[in-house]
């Protein structure tokens, strides 16, 4: 049990690099959009040639943009989504 509560710890302080974050212009793998007069943050996944299909880069932008849309006082709400033809691979 030590072990695992040392693990999560350890993953947990790893991400703490985004503790005040702005979302980019733009991202790689994703699209962000903020409707304001709903106060929806919208994520979708953007790899359409490979299905979405998760990668590290691809999930680095979804928590980037996630951490920034939290910390916006003007979202209340976040979802994210895929493509058409995929949600993710």
């Amino acid at each position: 049990t030590a072990t695992k509560s040392t693990s999560i710890a350890s993953s947990s302080s790893s991400w703490r690099f985004f503790s005040s974050t702005q979302l980019k212009d733009s991202y790689d793998h994703i699209l962000v959009e903020k409707k304001m007069e709903d106060g929806v943050g919208l994520i979708t996944l953007n790899r359409p040639k490979a299905l979405n299909a998760l990668c590290d880069d691809l999930s680095y932008d979804v928590i980037h943009a996630a951490t920034a849309l939290d910390q916006d006082d003007d979202v209340s709400c976040m979802v994210l989504t895929g493509s058409t033809k995929a949600f993710a691979a």
